[in-house]
């Protein structure tokens, strides 16, 4: 019963949403090719000169935004997709990354730490 309800409220979004699919996923992927170089660069701008405290900040920021893009993209793909769980699975690798980067930041939301720095400092 429940899931009739889930079935019939997903094939309704998705009529609703399909006019729209490949112009939003053709806009996200543009913009997944601008974030990636930009993210590139300040990558090798963090890497490749000295910084202040501020601009550290600053680029860390934009690297948090990035992963927000990244994630964002995902969750678009994921809810235009007609079968979500087959497009879970055939992008498994994706959707483990995601997962982690959607559980480090909520943990930093949360406790102000992140899981995974706090692991790997356990651990040595």
């Amino acid at each position: 019963m429940m899931m009739d309800r889930i079935n019939a409220f997903r094939e309704k979004a998705n009529i609703f949403l399909y006019s729209s699919k490949d112009k939003a996923l053709r806009i996200f992927r543009l913009l997944s090719i601008l974030v990636s170089i930009l993210s590139l660069g300040i990558v090798v701008y963090y890497f490749g000169f000295p910084l202040t405290y501020l601009q550290e900040k600053r680029i860390f920021n934009l690297i948090e935004c990035s992963f927000a893009f990244y994630i964002l993209h995902f969750i678009i793909r994921l809810v235009y997709d007609f079968h979500p769980l087959k497009f879970l699975r055939k992008n498994w690798i994706e959707t483990i990354i995601i997962g982690t980067l959607l559980l480090e930041g909520l943990f930093n939301l949360i406790f102000g730490t992140f899981i995974l720095k706090t692991l790997f400092n356990k651990l040595g």
